[in-house]
């Protein structure tokens, strides 16, 4: 028992736990961040968004899942991705900002400027995103389209849905920087 491999100890649970740990890990991140203020730097978001995407596709090619990669396939990852900027897009659009308060008296080159707070509608938003992607899933076995049930391709679509916020938080900023006095929700 202790020299059998993971998926054969566990049996059907091995196969799926480390894409349970994945979505864990990133619930955990993102729900934290979405529900605490935090400087928002604008190169950070993006950054997030590559590396998740860089994970993403490292894990699709390492995995051997490219030869699984059927036209379903790349329409359902199309849709995948569409589905996560869009709520990337919803999520920067209910991220709240304010003006940075330690910013004061730094130097305004280096300093961050704004705090963004997603809240609990971020974060739901997000839960949506992730039970859609569940639903899709499932869809995807069904049909045997099993390129679309990977960790590497949920790691694609959270990268997409940060992608989409940041764009957002991205055009936001940089309105706020030429109206400072304007409502910060509002834009």
């Amino acid at each position: 028992m202790l020299g059998l491999p993971l998926t054969q100890f566990l049996g059907p649970l091995g196969q799926i736990l480390p894409t349970v740990v994945v979505v864990a890990v990133v619930i955990a991140l993102i729900g934290r961040r979405q529900l605490r203020w935090r400087a928002l730097d604008a190169a950070r978001p993006w950054r997030s968004a590559l590396i998740l995407g860089g994970i993403g596709a490292g894990l699709v090619v390492v995995t051997g899942q490219l030869g699984a990669m059927t036209l379903a396939a790349c329409a359902l990852l199309a849709v995948e991705l569409l589905v996560g900027a869009a709520s990337g897009v919803v999520m920067g659009r209910l991220t709240t900002l304010r003006p940075h308060a330690a910013a004061a008296g730094k130097n305004p080159e280096t300093a961050p400027r704004w705090e963004a707070r997603g809240g609990a509608a971020g974060l739901l938003v997000f839960v949506g995103l992730l039970l859609v992607r569940v639903a899709i899933g499932v869809a995807a076995h069904v049909a045997g389209i099993e390129f679309a049930v990977s960790s590497g391709t949920i790691l694609l679509l959270v990268a997409a849905n940060r992608a989409g916020a940041a764009a957002v938080l991205g055009s936001r900023t940089a309105a706020l920087e030429e109206a400072p006095s304007a409502p910060h929700r509002a834009r």
